[in-house]
């Protein structure tokens, strides 16, 4: 019975194990870069080119090296982009009205007015159960549903 109803327990968190996520888009023409938080960022943040995906890197042949996101739980936030040493293109800075706490599309601002830097947060696709997984937890509770079934029988007897 206990092991009845430890893989039980088991499948319900296999099936439930889902967990919500964010993904940070930022667009600068000809710089695209994402990567994915479990929560807002509220702190400062240095990411590594290694912690992003779906990087794009046209800019004079540059490679990102680093994204720096600063102060983004104050009223103004912004994004660094860090280039390797060496590089004529040290940093790149886009200045956004922050914070960047909520779900939506955030516009970055120059001396001149708005630019073309984007920075869209929206939540990441939650992960469905597999039909297997599910199929096995019918499975399971079915045969438990058998076993208590079988016990009250003999217990009667």
């Amino acid at each position: 019975m206990k092991r009845i109803l430890t893989t039980l327990v088991l499948l319900l968190g296999l099936s439930t194990s889902a967990q919500a996520a964010l993904v940070y888009s930022f667009t600068s023409a000809p710089i695209d870069f994402k990567f994915t938080a479990t929560a807002f960022l509220t702190s400062p943040t240095l990411l590594q080119s290694t912690d992003l995906f779906d990087v794009i890197n046209r800019l004079a042949d540059e490679t990102l090296d680093t994204v720096d996101f600063f102060s983004p739980a104050s009223a103004v936030a912004g994004i660094g982009m860090n280039f390797p040493g060496g590089s004529p293109l040290s940093s790149i800075i886009y200045s956004f009205v922050g914070p960047f706490d909520h779900l939506g599309t955030y516009i970055s601002y120059g001396l001149a007015g708005p630019s073309d830097g984007r920075l869209t947060i929206a939540e990441a696709a939650v992960a469905v159960p597999e039909p297997g997984s599910l199929l096995l937890l019918g499975t399971a509770l079915g045969a438990l549903s058998l076993m208590r079934r079988r016990q009250r029988g003999q217990a009667c007897a």
